[in-house]
């Protein structure tokens, strides 16, 4: 097979940008989240750095507080204010292999303030 990486795990310029770009929009979701009292996880292409133009952000809720996922929701997509779709998975609705794939790749709030 050679020196090559799958074509999923090449990072092109253009997706680097756009993964830079939404990082601080990341960052400020999570914060919203955890303001809430709940503890959440960036996932995905956000996280994995190939987002392309019609990325949405990925969230990963680890403990909701007792919060609805519609309230969750609500304050992720407030946070985005538009700049971006929101997906919020709560972790206890997903199966445990599941979970482990999007842990694997998942980052909290102090490496997106790293980036």
């Amino acid at each position: 097979m050679g020196d090559y990486l799958p074509l999923s795990r090449t990072i092109s310029a253009r997706q680097a940008a756009l993964t830079a770009a939404a990082r601080p929009v990341a960052l400020e979701v999570l914060e919203a989240v955890a303001a809430a009292g709940a503890r959440a996880l960036l996932m995905g292409s956000a996280a994995r750095g190939d987002m392309h133009a019609g990325s949405d952000l990925d969230i990963l809720v680890l403990d909701s507080a007792g919060l609805a996922p519609a309230r969750l929701l609500a304050i992720a997509e407030a946070a985005a204010a538009g700049r971006y779709a929101v997906d919020v998975v709560l972790a206890e609705d997903v199966s445990p292999r599941v979970r482990e794939l999007m842990l694997a790749e998942a980052i909290d709030e102090r490496a997106l303030s790293r980036c």
